[in-house]
């Protein structure tokens, strides 16, 4: 799988981890959060933070994995983070439904708001 690297948008942070995940495609090369924090001398929690905007605001394809992140490489590799965040979407509203004592509709609605903001 390609990506286009728009390093020109990358904060600092963002960058350091970019480049040092460069090397880590596909599952078999994932390294965890702090193999990651040493080789790009950030805190994990920074990490975390760089990979979360990597994503979520730069569209990446950064995955994931008990095993630590990767460069997603294959479209299998896609579909099975893919069927992972789904499992986990599906459990945290779950947890939340019961906390709230309401149903899934509910605060699938909930997060439908959240997601459209303000």
């Amino acid at each position: 799988m390609t990506q286009t690297l728009l390093a020109f948008t990358l904060s600092a942070d963002e960058q350091r981890v970019w480049n040092a995940l460069w090397w880590h495609k596909g599952h078999d090369q994932a390294i965890t959060q702090y193999g990651l924090a040493g080789q790009c001398d950030l805190r994990p929690r920074a990490v975390r933070e760089a990979i979360k905007s990597l994503v979520e605001r730069h569209g990446y394809l950064i995955c994931g994995s008990q095993d630590g992140y990767f460069i997603v490489e294959t479209p299998e590799e896609l579909a099975q983070a893919k069927a992972e965040l789904y499992s986990r979407l599906v459990s945290l509203a779950v947890r939340l439904s019961r906390m709230e004592k309401s149903s899934l509709e509910y605060v699938w609605g909930q997060m439908r708001l959240r997601m459209e903001g303000p």
